[in-house]
Order: C-alpha cells, then structure tokens, then sequence
C-alpha cells in the first residue's frame, strides 16, 4: 500500500538490446544443453520474478519515496549509470554454493512519466552466475 492507503502499480518491464541478446543466449544455450522442459521453466520463472521484482519496488517506492537497495557498482560503472542486481533461482533446489540455476538481472530504474518517481525497470542484462561478473577495470 503507498502512503495514501491505494495499491501501487507495478512498474513498467522493458528490456534494453543488450538484455534481449542475452536473454536469446540463455534460451539458446538451456535448449542445446537441457532441453525444451528446462528451457520454458526458466522463461516462466524469469518473467514471474520480474513482475514480482517490478511489483515489490513499485510498492516500497509508494511507501518510502524510493528504492533502497544498493546499486551494484562494477555493473553501474560497466553501464554508466545506476544498475542494480537481482538475483533469480530457476530451480527448486540448488546444493550449497552451486551456479545451477542461478541467473542474475541487472536492471535500472527511470522515471519515464516525468512524475518524479520510477515507473519503468530497464533489463540491461541477464547473466548465469558463472558467468564472468562485471568487474571495474583498475589498471
């Protein structure tokens, strides 16, 4: 509920270019190496834990005025701008410390209404989690 006592409206999903390709691997690479099965599974899974995503921070930005979690620096540093991760299990039950089934969704906020307030979560990308992770360059 936001401070008014109405509910808030879930965010707005779009996925950016790069998201897109990265999301087209994954499916790609669960068929070949899964199967059809394991391939849909991780669609349903992915799009249930987004609108869940979009819907829990339109909520706490309803209710606090914004979204508190901390933004995922070598990502905000490799897109220049501010990028969070969530973190997305595709399976039932994963054994200690395993990537099976583990994905991770980088994504941003944007107030495209111009009300002031996020309405919109951007998928930049969408990674395994043995994935090589974003990481900033020191040298």
């Amino acid at each position: 509920m936001s401070l008014d006592g109405t509910a808030a409206s879930p965010l707005e999903i779009t996925y950016s270019r790069h998201s897109e390709f990265d999301l087209a691997d994954a499916i790609r690479w669960l068929l070949q190496t899964f199967g059809e099965e394991t391939a849909t599974h991780f669609g349903v899974r992915l799009e249930e834990e987004l609108t869940s995503l979009a819907q829990s921070i339109a909520t706490e930005i309803a209710e606090s005025g914004r979204y508190r979690a901390p933004v995922h620096e070598p990502a905000s540093a490799y897109f220049a701008r501010p990028v969070y991760r969530h973190s997305v299990s595709t399976t039932k039950k994963r054994a200690r410390r395993s990537s099976a089934g583990l994905w991770h969704v980088y994504f941003e906020l944007q107030d495209r209404n111009r009300r002031g307030l996020p309405d919109t979560l951007i998928v930049h990308s969408i990674q395994h989690s043995a994935s090589r992770p974003y990481a900033v360059q020191t040298d």
